[in-house]
């Protein structure tokens, strides 16, 4: 029996659809499935540094061209610094100048606060002396106490006490000798004492001449001193050291020529004690001799500074051999009188005095105590009574009219010396004041000075162009030569440490790429070798694809960018190279 043909043709159809089915399922399906993986391309693309001068000038030097591979740090351009160099050694000078008012400033403020505890000490013992007047003018309007009276009376009879227990040493003291051979012998030593003291010559011409001779030197000297200060104030090279040297042998020289000035009035006037104009010029080339000493030493203290400049040195040489020169002469006016016929007559009144002395001391002597020093606290002790018997007698009558016009008058000198002690401390106090302002004023030059110099440090330093990141120069517009206009483009870098890529992914397959998602790339430089990416950036706007998609078909279908960053540790990976970019499934 054979088939019904009928019956068999729909059971072949079905059978045909269910394999045809069956390989759509498990055929295309699958490779579907397989396609699912999501990957693109583009091309490797860099961050572009344009590098561009904050200031203009002109380009010295440009150390990198197109396709050089650079490091951060690295100096690119250098422009012109010529100018700024200038402005800044002339900054530099003013700085200088500022520190060294500044400097002068401050020693002067110093200056003004040493003569304030001067003043106020001068105040304080002025207001003392004003309440000790006051008290002592109550006490005599109010009259003596019987306290007073009794304390004066004890006083006087202390005095009194005192006297007779000297009187009782000298008479125990020279009591092989007549009271009147004691007191011949008190009378020729005081004559003989009064010879010596009260001698009087007449000078010579030559004499004279001699100690006025140096006076002009000391006169010389200080002028000369001055005028060395002035030139040393007038270069800005001079140390502080040298200035303060020279203010010292400006002082020195004053004094010098106070001292010589005081032997030339002296020995000029006819009725001053020979021992007086001697003593006078002997006391001058004492001082000429120690203002040598220290001008010298000034000098040795400046040759020991390697900083310090000749004209200094000049200076203070200059100084000692004119303090040498006033030795020579002072030492010339001090012999002219001390060695001199005038002298000896000195000298014989001295021998005599000496001998009168020597006869008074020798009708007693007990250890240390000699028969003058008794006679000597003798008469003290005599003038101690008078004045306490002088006192008791004034507290028992009480205050006459002209002793409390007498206190009232030293009332109203105290407060006089206690309005100008106050005069002289706010005056001291200006002064510090005024020099406290100048410093701050200076002190201000110099921060200006220093600003300034600061600003052209800035300035220079940006006239150096250097590589803000590792990467490779691109383009290069400027040449050595050619002035740069400040933010004009002059270099193209590349930053191979920030490489990105752009790809767009079907419309379609959008929604399973995340920020942050990883990718691998490859490209055909380095076959088998991947780069890891991180999806930085998905657009939020559908495009086109690009244009050199051929059909039409094609540019209808839309896509999304997507752009990743992508590590180049190694700096393989260069810009414009064609890559593809994995996503995985």
């Amino acid at each position: 029996m054979h088939p019904n043909p009928r019956r068999i043709i729909p059971v072949v159809i079905l059978i045909a659809v269910a394999a045809l089915a069956a390989w759509w399922y498990f055929g295309v399906n699958r490779a579907q499935a397989q396609d699912k993986s999501l990957a693109a391309s583009g091309t490797i693309e860099s961050t572009q540094v344009r590098i561009s001068p904050e200031l203009g000038g002109r380009v010295v030097t440009v150390n990198a061209t197109e396709g050089d591979f650079v490091h951060a740090g690295d100096v690119l351009i250098q422009l012109d610094t010529a100018l700024l160099e200038a402005q800044r050694a002339q900054a530099d000078a003013a700085l200088s100048v500022a520190k060294a008012n500044a400097d002068a400033a401050a020693a002067n403020v110093a200056a003004a606060k040493t003569g304030q505890p001067a003043a106020e000490s001068a105040q304080t013992a002025a207001q003392a002396a004003l309440d000790a007047a006051r008290a002592n003018q109550a006490l005599l309007k109010a009259g003596p106490t019987d306290e007073q009276i009794l304390a004066a009376e004890a006083q006087l009879n202390q005095a009194e006490a005192n006297r007779q227990a000297i009187e009782a040493s000298l008479n125990a003291l020279t009591a092989a000798s007549r009271p009147e051979e004691v007191t011949a012998a008190w009378t020729r030593l005081g004559w003989a004492r009064q010879g010596y003291y009260s001698m009087t010559v007449v000078l010579t011409t030559q004499q004279i001449e001699d100690v006025r001779t140096a006076m002009t030197t000391a006169q010389s000297n200080l002028i000369q001193a001055e005028a060395r200060k002035a030139e040393l104030e007038k270069d800005s090279r001079t140390p502080p050291s040298a200035l303060d040297a020279a203010t010292v042998a400006i002082a020195d020289a004053q004094a010098a020529l106070d001292a010589a000035g005081l032997a030339y009035d002296a020995a000029q006037d006819s009725t001053q004690p020979f021992y007086l104009q001697i003593e006078a010029a002997r006391k001058n080339w004492e001082l000429a001799q120690l203002n040598q000493s220290q001008a010298e030493a000034r000098h040795t203290a400046l040759d020991a500074d390697d900083n310090m400049i000749q004209e200094a040195l000049d200076a203070a040489e200059s100084t000692s051999d004119d303090a040498q020169t006033l030795v020579d002469d002072a030492k010339a006016a001090y012999d002219a009188l001390a060695d001199s016929p005038q002298a000896d007559r000195l000298d014989e009144a001295w021998d005599q005095a000496s001998d009168a002395q020597n006869d008074l001391n020798a009708l007693g002597r007990s250890g240390t105590t000699t028969v003058e020093a008794l006679l000597n606290q003798l008469d003290a002790a005599a003038a101690l009574c008078d004045a306490a018997a002088a006192n008791l007698t004034n507290l028992k009558n009480g205050a006459r009219p002209e002793q409390l016009d007498a206190v009232q008058a030293q009332v109203d000198a105290a407060q006089a010396q206690v309005d100008a002690a106050q005069a002289q401390v706010d005056t001291a106090q200006t002064r510090v004041d005024a020099a406290q302002a100048q410093s701050d004023a200076a002190n201000a030059q110099v921060d200006a000075a220093q600003a300034a110099i600061d600003t052209l440090d800035v300035q220079i330093g940006k006239l150096t162009i250097v590589a803000p990141a590792d990467g490779v120069i691109l383009s290069r517009s400027i040449e050595p030569g050619e002035m740069a206009s400040p933010g004009a483009s002059l270099l193209i870098l590349a930053d191979l440490s920030r490489l990105t890529i752009t790809v767009y992914i079907p419309e379609d397959r959008y929604g399973v790429i995340n920020l942050s998602d990883a990718a691998q790339v490859t490209v055909d430089s380095y076959p088998g070798l991947s780069f890891s990416g991180v999806v930085t950036h998905i657009a939020d706007k559908a495009e086109f694809t690009p244009r050199n998609v051929q059909t039409a078909e094609g540019r209808r279908t839309t896509v999304f960018a997507v752009k990743l960053s992508i590590e180049n540790p190694d700096g393989k990976l260069k810009p414009g190279m064609p890559a593809d970019v994995d996503f995985g499934e």
